[in-house]
């Protein structure tokens, strides 16, 4: 089916409707109702061409780029899992892992991106699984630098002859157009060009009566080489330093240090876990990943307490009450009931000649409002300013990147 006949369908049915309700129908409620809303689902099922179809433009235009950043794909799969779960027990299909996967598996992708396919497949599997089947997702190493994500369903399967042809736009194995399920016709196309996108490869293999498994290869991130070991594992993660001209002290970390640690106490948090990550460094950067706990508690032991420590320090943004950390939140604007890490509520831990120095939040540009709280990252990853502050005399000098 060519583009032209996939937007005239709905068009068509849309055009149908409309007129029936302007020639006199309605008038009769029960009519007019029943034909508003097949005409709203028509609009609905046109707008899912249209966008499904403008993300492919874009990708083939090269408008659309990749956004990679480092994330916990087993995070983001059960995310896919808690959407697609009410679909799924509609269809009665279970969604599950292969096997329990203990640790994070770090990737560097584009999250949104491969959650968009993630759900395509996912829902693919939905569309033509058989009542009460399974659709089974599992994580393989390929190598040290490679995993391999496989969407596994006990379905109706695909002929041979249809597998070449899969992801071209609104090629459809059913040809009888009785599917129940919608769509755009464009799932397996997104897919396609979004994996390859970011250079990776994608199979599909399929017997039919007995199933399909898609699968594709995501880059990993792991820390096994020795030099980035004993650079990183020497490195402090809070720096206190008094600088004498000025008489100015300076508490410098990589995000910033949470309310309910004075700064003293924070020193202390830190070097706990730099101590570790000195004598145990392969098992602490194997299980430091991860968002929870996301609130502090004296209370806290083993690696829940190092995580969070680890967290605040390297990766506070947004901070709800009693610190409760937003890890979740991606953009610039706080979640309602959270606010940036440097608004204290008071200023038990701000005295004067004591500054606050960090660098992770480039959506600030280096912006705090508050004298005392200096955010030096300015954005230079994103073509903007190389930042440094002179501590003598708090002048900030900057170089374009």
């Amino acid at each position: 089916m060519c583009i032209r006949d996939r937007l005239k369908t709905p068009l068509f049915t849309i055009q149908g409707y409309v007129l029936t309700l302007l020639q006199g129908a309605v008038k009769d409620k029960e009519v007019r109702d029943k034909y508003l809303k097949r005409t709203a689902k028509g609009v609905e099922r046109l707008i899912y061409v249209v966008k499904d179809l403008d993300l492919i433009t874009q990708f083939e235009s090269g408008i659309k780029s990749i956004d990679r950043t480092s994330f916990d794909v087993i995070k983001l799969i059960e995310n896919v899992f808690d959407l697609l779960e009410m679909q799924a027990t509609k269809n009665k299909i279970s969604l599950a892992f292969d096997k329990e996967y203990l640790n994070p598996v770090m990737v560097y992708a584009d999250g949104e991106r491969i959650q968009q396919v993630l759900t395509n497949l996912i829902i693919n599997s939905l569309k033509y699984g058989f009542e009460n089947g399974k659709t089974e997702v599992a994580i393989q190493e390929v190598n040290s630098e490679k995993i391999v994500i496989r969407i596994k369903d006990n379905g109706e399967g695909i002929a041979e002859e249809h597998i070449p042809r899969l992801f071209e736009r609104f090629y459809r194995v059913d040809k009888t157009g009785n599917r129940k399920q919608g769509g755009s016709g464009l799932g397996l196309a997104i897919v396609k060009h979004i994996i390859e996108a970011h250079q990776e490869k994608l199979v599909v293999e399929s017997s039919l009566g007995l199933g399909s498994e898609f699968s594709f290869t995501l880059q990993r991130i792991t820390i096994n080489n020795k030099k980035i070991f004993e650079w990183l594992k020497n490195k402090p993660f809070f720096i206190e330093f008094f600088e004498q001209s000025s008489k100015n002290t300076f508490y410098i970390t990589h995000a910033g240090i949470p309310e309910i640690w004075p700064p003293k106490k924070a020193m202390k948090l830190a070097l706990e876990v730099s101590t570790l990550l000195q004598d145990n460094p392969d098992d602490m950067l194997e299980k430091m990943w991860g968002n929870h706990p996301d609130k502090w508690s004296d209370e806290l032991i083993g690696y829940d307490r190092y995580r969070i420590i680890i967290n605040y320090l390297t990766r506070m943004r947004f901070v709800g009450d009693d610190c409760v950390l937003d890890l979740e939140n991606t953009s610039k604007d706080a979640t309602i009931g959270f606010k940036p890490w440097f608004h204290y509520k008071s200023n038990a831990h701000t005295k004067k000649n004591q500054y606050f120095v960090f660098g992770h939040w480039a959506s600030l540009n280096g912006k705090t409002k508050n004298p005392y709280f200096i955010g030096l990252d300015t954005g230079c990853a994103w073509k903007g300013k190389l930042t440094a502050l002179r501590l003598n005399d708090l002048k900030k000098i900057s170089v374009n990147y």
